[in-house]
């Protein structure tokens, strides 16, 4: 609860300097893969695929000094899985059913910005902490548990290179960013299950 508060005045704080000099406010959207990994103590992690699902979400940007910034996002994302499962019919016969779940999460996140020296284009890394807020979830076949059952937030860090086109005010960027999680998403007696989920996106800023 302390960490959620926390980045939560972290970014006001950026929201409210939006209007000073060398600061910016924007927008991005994009695709996030998630998987997760299911840990039933001596039983090997299910073969399980990636999902894939819009994510969004708005940014407060604030300079530091030349070459570093500090950025505070709210964004919406889901994290889940997909995967075939082996079962019988009605007539007993092995036959294979299409599954999933997911939950959707508000994540906050509070991000250091810094330029990388490379010559060609804007270059950049950003890293730092992130909570993720849950809103809903969703289970197909033997993943119909209720969506309390999960853990209310999930605290991790989020990291992930980026390039940055100047257009005026304007900056267009696109971004690779890889989001890992401290905590466990689910957790039930020797049951764990833990997301992980990469994003790929588009954004802008003024």
């Amino acid at each position: 609860m302390k960490k959620t508060l926390i980045l939560w005045f972290l970014l006001a704080t950026l929201v409210a300097g939006s209007t000073l000099a060398g600061s910016s406010i924007g927008l991005k959207l994009g695709v996030t893969a998630s998987r997760q990994h299911y840990d039933y103590s001596n039983i090997d992690d299910p073969k399980l695929d990636w999902r894939h699902d819009i994510e969004c979400g708005l940014l407060a940007e604030v300079t530091i000094t030349g070459g570093l910034s500090a950025r505070g996002e709210v964004s919406y994302v889901t994290k889940g899985m997909k995967v075939n499962m082996l079962t019988t019919n009605y007539f007993g016969y092995p036959t294979i059913v299409p599954s999933s779940n997911y939950v959707r999460y508000v994540s906050v996140s509070l991000l250091l910005k810094t330029r990388l020296p490379i010559s060609l284009g804007r270059f950049y890394a950003l890293a730092g902490p992130r909570i993720d807020k849950q809103v809903s979830y969703h289970g197909e076949t033997v993943f119909k548990w209720r969506y309390d059952d999960f853990e209310s937030s999930v605290f991790g860090v989020t990291v992930g290179l980026g390039q940055e086109l100047q257009i005026g005010p304007v900056a267009l960027f696109l971004e690779g960013l890889y989001h890992h999680d401290f905590g466990y998403a689910y957790k039930l007696q020797t049951l764990t299950v833990h997301n992980r989920a990469f994003s790929i996106l588009v954004g802008i800023r003024i």
